[in-house]
């Protein structure tokens, strides 16, 4: 009985072991996941700045090329109404 008693505390204190191991490599690899996501977090955030960067030299571009279709339109506005002033002379004569 007594080496039954033996066996079972030999066997629990083994186990204990090796679960305290079990949990240092489970934390072990919960550090490593939370290095990983972190490193990803990093990334992830210099991509948005990226992204950023490159918006506004689009929008810059939008609006480069929205101030070249206001002149064009001006300008198409300005001759059709040389063309009408000069079609209305023509007309009278």
């Amino acid at each position: 009985m007594k080496i039954y008693i033996l066996c079972i505390a030999i066997a629990l204190f083994c186990s204990c072991g090796n679960s305290k191991k079990d949990w240092q490599h489970i934390a072990s690899n919960k550090d490593y996941e939370i290095e990983e996501l972190e490193s990803r977090v990093e990334e992830l955030e210099e991509r948005v700045e990226e992204l950023e960067r490159e918006n506004e030299d689009l929008q810059s571009q939008l609006d480069d090329a929205e101030d070249i279709i206001d002149r064009a339109k001006s300008a198409c506005i300005i001759w059709e109404d040389d063309m009408y002033m000069v079609l209305s002379v023509l007309n009278q004569y």
